[in-house]
């Protein structure tokens, strides 16, 4: 059954090749599900615990938010894809605010690059390919929209400000981005997927998909021409 709690951990980018973090995922699931509400949640926090020394360790992407709100779910999303670090010195505690610029990206920027998940890291590859001809970039990491949404004006303003160019990339419908083109340039958009169903291994799809550091790179030149 689910257990509501004003804990929330979101984990993302987490590789779950260590057993015993895959153990432990197990184990907090059967709890959960079994209505030992204690035993489930013990178990999670063994897991955020053993996740959290792999983050140190500097696997990409791992965050967490807490007591966001009263009523919220505990869940947890992991990667199933080998992810790229993102550069170090990104500050993942920025996630409690729903978006948050990675570490690397240029002050005066000329677009702003918008993803979430795995996307981000593809995003950091296709802004090396567009700085090498002089082309400035923001990319901003987006767990949660609907939480950023929640954030002060001015926080929200600091990571895309109203009248900027931005470029979404994302796995799903391009409509899961389409709230960060209200106020943007005109010339923005968003890449994503209008069909599914496809089956092969994520490095060919992400290829023939366009979800590449080329692609990217193509984009933003064509957006910004």
């Amino acid at each position: 059954m689910p257990v509501r709690s004003n804990r929330i951990v979101f984990l993302i980018h987490a590789l779950v090749s260590d057993h015993a973090a895959v153990d432990l995922f197990h184990r907090s699931l059967q709890g959960l599900h079994a209505g030992v509400v204690d035993q489930g949640l013990a178990a999670a926090d063994d897991l955020t615990a053993a996740l959290g020394g792999l983050h140190h360790q500097g696997v990409a992407g791992i965050g967490m938010l807490e007591q966001l709100q009263d009523e919220m779910y505990d869940f947890f999303i992991l990667s199933r894809q080998n992810v790229n670090n993102l550069p170090a010195g990104t500050d993942y505690e920025q996630a409690r605010k729903g978006a948050y610029i990675v570490t690397g990206s240029d002050e005066d920027y000329d677009v702003i690059m918008v993803a979430s998940g795995s996307e981000v890291s593809t995003l950091v590859a296709g802004a090396e390919l567009l700085r090498q001809e002089g082309i400035k970039t923001r990319i901003v990491s987006v767990p949660s929209e609907g939480v950023f949404r929640t954030q002060p004006i001015e926080y929200q303003q600091s990571i895309i400000p109203m009248g900027s160019k931005v470029f979404g990339l994302t796995a799903g419908l391009p409509v899961n981005l389409q709230g960060f083109l209200i106020g943007a340039q005109p010339e923005s958009r968003i890449w994503g997927l209008d069909s599914f169903g496809f089956s092969a291994p994520y490095k060919v799809l992400d290829e023939k998909l366009g979800y590449t550091a080329q692609n990217v790179y193509e984009q933003v030149k064509a957006m910004l021409s």
